[in-house]
């Protein structure tokens, strides 16, 4: 490469500046097995043809050029402004060069050339170009001609390393505004929450005061909400509940003893300091919507008749004597209907009561406590202030 107007020469990293000229060496583009390479630092190289690498472009002067398939050997640069560019390929075999637009074998052709004089086989092109990535294919005036070639290129002006594609920036995910509440419970249309203090914020559906009733002015440690009411334990055990009591729901048995919570649609179930629980409210069984049509249901056994009452409290076991107050200690009274049965008041400590239908029952006070109920039913049943500890629900 001709550098007679320039004076000084600085090397760093991978690029080598020559004035106000620069030219890569081999790095940021892969080469593919030799078909497409960086210019060399001093502008010269020193080629093969052979069939490893193809021309995708056919001669066009001078007129009726062979068809076939040419061998070709390719060589990119860029500048950073306008500059003029020299370029010479010369060989044996007759020659042919391309100068094209762009990175790559594809590129829109700019300039072309043959032969220097009609009388050698070498080529030349000499232009001013703009800045901008460039290739040169240097290849053969005849189809698969094969021999050895010199590139000589001259560029006065700024050559930079091919740049890769502007990543685009990351998508931005929104972020929550920053808030103080550390629990949260949230139902069908309303929702509540603490705050370090212990204070309650609720919002929301707050057409029976399930959302704004709620106490002020103790630091509160758990809260739960249900479909339209809502309570809390503050500080010393105390429950509170706001909101709808349609079924005392929100009626909570008094005691200070209380640690945990949870509200459901229609009731609500707390945890003693001892580990016993208690509910209080109405129970609505879960049920699943089932894309097929509904069986019609089998008649229900007839309930047994309520015996005779029984003194309170009993002084023995009677599995069959379903009154208030009843001693069911232990019985299995597996499957059996008890829906509108009294039983307030009533032990089933240890009692298996595994399917056994409580639907409408009135079980406040009932003793479960040890009672294996799986299975059992408790649709409308009250059970305020009944006793599950250890029950198997």
């Amino acid at each position: 490469m001709k550098f007679a107007s320039i004076r000084t020469a600085i090397t760093i990293a991978a690029i080598v500046v020559v004035g106000t000229f620069a030219l890569l060496r081999i790095g940021g583009v892969t080469a593919q097995s030799g078909c497409i390479q960086l210019i060399p630092d001093n502008g010269t190289v020193a080629g093969t043809w052979n069939d490893d690498c193809f021309s995708e472009n056919t001669p066009t002067e001078p007129t009726n050029p062979p068809p076939g398939t040419r061998y070709a050997r390719f060589y990119i640069f860029s500048l950073t402004a306008p500059a003029d560019v020299t370029i010479d390929l010369t060989s044996t075999t007759d020659t042919y060069m391309y100068l094209m637009q762009g990175i790559g074998k594809n590129g829109a052709v700019l300039h072309e050339n043959d032969d220097v004089e009609t009388s050698n086989t070498n080529s030349h092109i000499s232009a001013r170009i703009p800045a901008g990535d460039y290739t040169i294919e240097a290849t053969t005036y005849n189809i698969e001609a094969k021999g050895d070639f010199t590139l000589v290129v001259d560029i006065e002006g700024t050559v930079i390393p091919p740049q890769p594609p502007t990543p685009e920036p990351p998508e931005t995910v929104p972020t929550m505004p920053p808030t103080t509440a550390v629990v949260i419970s949230a139902g069908p249309n309303h929702a509540c929450s603490l705050d370090h203090d212990g204070a309650i914020t609720c919002q929301g559906l707050d057409d029976v005061g399930q959302a704004s009733l709620h106490p002020t002015g103790d630091e509160f440690t758990a809260i739960s909400v249900g479909a339209k009411h809502s309570c809390a334990i503050d500080e010393n055990g105390y429950i509170h509940c706001w909101g709808s009591s349609e079924f005392g729901q929100s009626s909570p048995p008094s005691g200070d003893e209380f640690i945990a919570l949870e509200a459901g649609n229609n009731y609500t179930c707390a945890m003693h300091s001892d580990g016993n629980m208690e509910c209080w409210g109405r129970f609505e069984p879960i049920s699943t919507p089932s894309p097929e049509p509904t069986p019609e249901p089998s008649p229900e056994p007839t309930p047994e008749p309520t015996p005779d009452p029984v003194p309170n409290p009993p002084a023995s076991t009677s599995c069959s004597n379903f009154t208030p107050n009843a001693n069911l200690s232990g019985c299995d009274l597996t499957g059996q209907d008890l829906s509108g049965v009294n039983l307030s008041g009533a032990f089933l400590t240890d009692a298996i009561l595994i399917d056994v239908k409580f639907n409408g029952a009135i079980l406040t006070g009932t003793d479960f406590v040890n009672a294996d109920l799986s299975g059992a039913d408790l649709s409308g049943a009250d059970a305020r202030h009944a006793k599950f500890k250890d029950a198997n629900l």
